[in-house]
Order: structure tokens, then C-alpha cells, then sequence
């Protein structure tokens, strides 16, 4: 099973919020997939250090830091006055992912509902990305290969708790299996999908 993901279309350099990177370590073929896609992928340092050092997450990121596969960035003076504006209403990591984006014109990669509503609001002309869309994209599909790839998505959601969104639900259950979709309950409309496992 296979859907296409919005990136393939896409050049521009991708700015992944924190919840991105926790959902690639959770999937176990993180690195592969951040190898796989071609394009330039960003953090910005404020939220990078919403990852505490000695976690699995953080020696994630640095290993991707590492190997080159991702570059740290800082805001500049006018990114951190636009940060400072959402800070109010979002956590700091998808403020930062958010500002950058929008000063730069790079693609934001957010999977919160409120972060993904405000960076729309904000950069109106392209919606953000998704974990599921990185998970998705040609390039890593091919990479990884079958079962692996239907693997990467089952752990994101399992152990990542991914959020994706809810017009894909019904292909990623096709694509992971019902069994191992009912033992995932960050879907959207769980329980309506398996009331039996919700009770």
C-alpha cells in the first residue's frame, strides 16, 4: 500500500518542529528516511533544546547534527519578534519552527493541531508538513523497502504517538494492518474505530 506525500512536490528546505524528530527516533528508521529525502532539513536551535540532553531523542538529533543529514539554525533578530508573538499561545519549540519558516519561506513540518493551525494562519500559502508525510515520501518508501516501511509508521504511532491526519487514516490502517492499528492510539476518532479496545 502506498499514497503519495505532499514533499515529493516540494524543493524547498524543511523545518522540522520537535515532535518531528521524536516521532523519526520512535519509528527506528529515522536516519534512513531523513537520508532519503532530498531536501535540506533545518531545526531551530530553540527547539532542539526542547529535546534534554541524555535522552534517546536528543542523541537522535545530534547523531542526524553529526552526520549532516540536518543543520542547526538561530533565529535572527526579526524571526525572535516573530517567535515572541506565538510563544504566547504555542510551545516554544513549534514558535521557533513556525518563525523560522515564515521569515525564510522553508516548509514547516509541525503535527500539533494548534501549531498546525497557526502556521497556516500565518504562512497561508503552504500548509505544514506532516511526520507521516516524511514516513511517506517516495524516496524513503523506496528506501526502506516492504515491511520496513509499513514498520516505520506502526512504531511512529505506537511508540511516537504520531498524530496524522484524519483524511489518511483509513491508508494507513490499510497500510499497517488493523491489528497493530488497534494497539495505536494517538489515530484520529480512535475509539469510534475500535470501541471494543477503547473500553
Amino acid at each position: 500500500m502506498n499514497f503519495s506525500s505532499i514533499i515529493s512536490n516540494h524543493a524547498l528546505p524543511l523545518v522540522f518542529d520537535t515532535s518531528i524528530v521524536v516521532n523519526l527516533q520512535a519509528c527506528t528508521f529515522g536516519k534512513q528516511i531523513v537520508a532519503a529525502v532530498p531536501n535540506p532539513i533545518i531545526i531551530a536551535q530553540i527547539a532542539a533544546d526542547e529535546l534534554k540532553q541524555g535522552t534517546i531523542e536528543r542523541a537522535f538529533l545530534d547523531d542526524l547534527l553529526t552526520s549532516n543529514l540536518v543543520q542547526l539554525s538561530e533565529l535572527a533578530d526579526p524571526e525572535y519578534r516573530e517567535y515572541e508573538s506565538l510563544i504566547t499561545t504555542l510551545d516554544d519549540g513549534e514558535s521557533a519552527t513556525i518563525a523560522l519558516s515564515i521569515s525564510r519561506q522553508f516548509f514547516p513540518f509541525i503535527d500539533e493541531r494548534k501549531g498546525r493551525t497557526k502556521a497556516t494562519e500565518r504562512q497561508a500559502m503552504l500548509d505544514p508538513g506532516w511526520s507521516l508525510d516524511l514516513l511517506r515520501h517516495p524516496n524513503a518508501v523506496e528506501a526502506l523497502g516492504s515491511p520496513s516501511d509499513a514498520d516505520a509508521v506502526y512504531l511512529a504511532l505506537k511508540e511516537g504517538r504520531m498524530r496524522i491526519p484524519e483524511a489518511r487514516v483509513n491508508d494507513v490502517i490499510s497500510l499497517i494492518g488493523t491489528q497493530r492499528a488497534s494497539g495505536c492510539v494517538s489515530l484520529p476518532n480512535y475509539k469510534k474505530l475500535f470501541p471494543k479496545k477503547a473500553t
